[in-house]
Formats: structure tokens, C-alpha cells, sequence
């Protein structure tokens, strides 16, 4: 689907989007063009300052995974707890 999206809005509705703007425009109002073009930039813009990242480390993980119960299983199958490396 989001290959689908990107297909078709960069093949056929921006060039749509600017060719009707254009046509319409270009007799009445011809900056109409870049009116368009810099509201879609300041559209992007915003749209990128709306994305919160999660707060956290680096080191620390952005979701938690359930292990199963793989550290119970760890303490069962290795005396006293301690970790192998493997």
C-alpha cells in the first residue's frame, strides 16, 4: 500500500495538482506556481515537526519485548543465575 501511495502521488497527483494550478492561474495570477510549491514544503515541514520520538537513552530499547520468560528458563538451566555469553 505505501509503495502504491508514493507511486501514484509522485507520478500522478502532483503533476495533477501543479497542471490544474498552472492552467487555471497563469492568466489571473502567475506566482500561483510557487505559492503551491512553498505551501507544500511548509505542509512537509510541519508534518515533520508533529513526529515525537520516544524518550530514552541510547542504550536503552524504544519497545519492550516479551522474552517468553527466557530469563526464568536462563536461571533454571544455569547454577546460581549467572550469565553465559554464547
Amino acid at each position: 500500500m505505501r509503495l502504491l501511495t508514493r507511486r501514484y502521488s509522485g507520478s500522478i497527483l502532483s503533476p495533477m495538482l501543479f497542471g490544474l494550478t498552472f492552467s487555471r492561474t497563469v492568466a489571473t495570477f502567475p506566482q500561483a506556481m510557487f505559492v503551491v510549491g512553498a505551501s507544500a514544503v511548509a505542509l512537509a515541514l510541519l508534518c515533520t515537526l508533529l513526529i515525537r520520538l520516544p524518550k530514552g537513552g541510547a542504550g536503552e530499547p524504544i519497545v519492550a519485548i516479551d522474552d517468553g520468560g527466557l530469563d526464568e528458563e536462563r536461571e533454571r538451566l544455569v547454577p546460581g543465575g549467572e550469565e553465559e555469553s554464547y
